[in-house]
């Protein structure tokens, strides 16, 4: 006996198969994307403007854009994209998200993080050629790109009769160093580079472009101040500047004690503690150095590393641990690096705003915690 379909069944099973067609097509357009990067992002009808550069392994345009200070634990990629207007910056972000294939966005390659390491053959994109200093004398402001260094706006901003305070060296992007806190010498005066920052325009996840200030979109400006890489792409910044104190004169003193005078230390620390116009920085950074390929000295060193850090953080102060953001090496706990009051509202702002964790190899942070 031969059972007769209803018309209605009919239609609902030509309907899936549409469905389940397109989605096999779908999915064999992506691979094929991936197949063949190359073809899909120098095609004509990307249309990116004439001054965005896309490079590949092996070209002298690649190296500028992927080079970093430090070559340990460092991303891999298979093209880069070195955006010449900010049009171009979101075109970007939305191809590589819809090809679902990881990025990593930089402004001058300081990165530090070990969790960069976790993006393998994703896409750079390099914003270091958006070089531009906007200074507002009436309104104090001044309003920057993401490929302005520390040292570019020195000069500038002193010719003008202003200063702002800037990380603990010259090369690194402003932008970035505010992203994750901004410690300098102006520390004890102005607070962090973060203090200062009034104002974002940046790309979220969604590929739109928002202007974020404090009373638009006041959510994302808390979150980026200390946690911005993992909110989206800051194309521009502006900062509340301050008027040049003492003609600019500053006075840097290194001073030098042995260990048996480690008393004397403490105690001079405490005598410089009354005096609000000296930043100091006890302690140093060192730096370790080992050949590419040599896992032995490798080994030892971030052994040694682990070491001191634990060291210093017995004689911290703190009744928790914590690392300085900007500082962060990737294998602290998420409560060391963000503090465990912040975490739950930041977890909300990251389901909010990047729900599919489109921006994930700086310091990850969930969208729930504590995590069901």
């Amino acid at each position: 006996m031969v059972l007769s379909r209803s018309p209605a069944i009919s239609k609902w099973n030509t309907l899936l198969l549409l469905i389940c067609f397109s989605l096999l097509a779908g999915a064999a357009d992506v691979s094929g994307v991936n197949a063949d990067l190359r073809s899909f992002l120098t095609d004509p009808v990307r249309a990116w403007a004439a001054n965005t550069t896309i490079s590949f392994p092996s070209s002298t345009e690649f190296f500028d854009a992927t080079e970093r200070w430090t070559i340990f634990r460092s991303p891999t990629y298979r093209a880069a994209i070195s955006p010449g207007t900010e049009e171009d910056v979101i075109k970007a972000v939305k191809l590589a998200t819809s090809l679902k294939i990881p990025f990593l966005v930089t402004g001058h390659h300081h990165e530090y993080t070990t969790t960069l390491g976790n993006l393998r053959n994703g896409i750079a994109i390099d914003l270091s050629h958006f070089i531009f200093i906007e200074l507002d004398v009436a309104a104090e402001t001044v309003t920057i790109g993401p490929g302005v260094t520390a040292g570019d706006v020195f000069d500038p901003l002193y010719e003008a009769g202003f200063e702002i305070q800037t990380g603990s060296a010259s090369c690194p992007a402003l932008i970035g160093v505010t992203l994750g806190g901004g410690l300098g010498r102006f520390t004890g005066v102005h607070g962090l580079l973060l203090d200062a920052l009034v104002s974002v325009r940046l790309i979220t996840a969604d590929g739109k472009l928002r202007e974020v200030l404090k009373n638009k979109h006041p959510d994302l400006l808390w979150a980026i101040r200390g946690a911005g890489a993992n909110f989206g792409v800051v194309t521009s910044a502006t900062y509340k500047l301050s008027p040049l104190r003492n003609n600019g004169d500053i006075l840097n003193a290194d001073f030098i004690f042995p260990a048996e005078k480690s008393s004397g230390y403490f105690r001079a620390l405490e005598a410089l503690e009354r005096f609000n116009r000296i930043y100091y920085a006890p302690g140093r950074n060192p730096n370790m150095i080992w050949n590419k390929g040599d896992n032995v000295t490798a080994q030892a060193a971030s052994a040694l590393g682990r070491e001191l850090r634990d060291d210093l953080r017995f004689t911290s102060g703190y009744s928790e641990p914590s690392v300085f953001i900007n500082y962060a090496r990737g294998d602290e706990t998420l409560e060391r690096i963000y503090s465990r009051d912040n975490l739950p509202r930041l977890a909300s702002l990251k389901k909010k705003w990047d729900p599919n964790h489109v921006f994930s190899f700086n310091n990850i942070f969930p969208t729930e915690y504590p995590a069901n």
